[in-house]
């Protein structure tokens, strides 16, 4: 006796997915997404203190030096609602805002030219900077988001 065509897909499909989620970066059904904040910073200056967080994952307090930079990757939600948010830290400045809710721009009232998947923030003594993340050390696209 064989077992219908259907319930062969449904075991297939119970085995492969929870291996392909533990053991791979690839997103089912959505795009990769990365989110780098970068501490460009006056050399002199003191550590940048930031906490990430969305919905669901909080990524915790992260002490970053001038030039060096935090990242982290996610799966885009199937209803495109994911949402991430930094609180950021400087001597007696501080400052809160979504860093990621939009999957074309990076967040929905960037002005970046194109789509990326790459969200670039530069942090500098006049404010945050949004751009596309092209590899270490090197952003493009970028323009000032916002003041301290």
């Amino acid at each position: 006796m064989t077992l219908p065509l259907i319930n062969i897909f449904l075991i297939l499909l119970l085995v492969i997915t929870p291996l392909n989620l533990s053991t791979t970066k690839a997103c089912f059904l959505t795009r990769r997404f990365e989110v780098h904040v970068i501490n460009n910073l006056p050399s002199n200056s003191s550590q940048l203190k930031i906490h990430c967080a969305s919905g669901d994952d909080d990524l915790g307090d992260h002490y970053l030096t001038v030039n060096q930079e935090f990242k982290w990757s996610f799966c885009q939600a199937l209803a495109w609602t994911t949402l991430f948010f930094c609180h950021f830290w400087w001597d007696s400045k501080s400052k809160v805002f979504n860093v990621f809710d939009d999957p074309v721009h990076c967040v929905e009232d960037g002005l970046l030219p194109k789509i990326t998947t790459q969200c670039a923030w530069v942090v500098k003594s006049d404010g945050f900077y949004l751009g596309t993340y092209v590899g270490p050390g090197k952003v493009t696209d970028l323009y000032r988001y916002s003041k301290w």
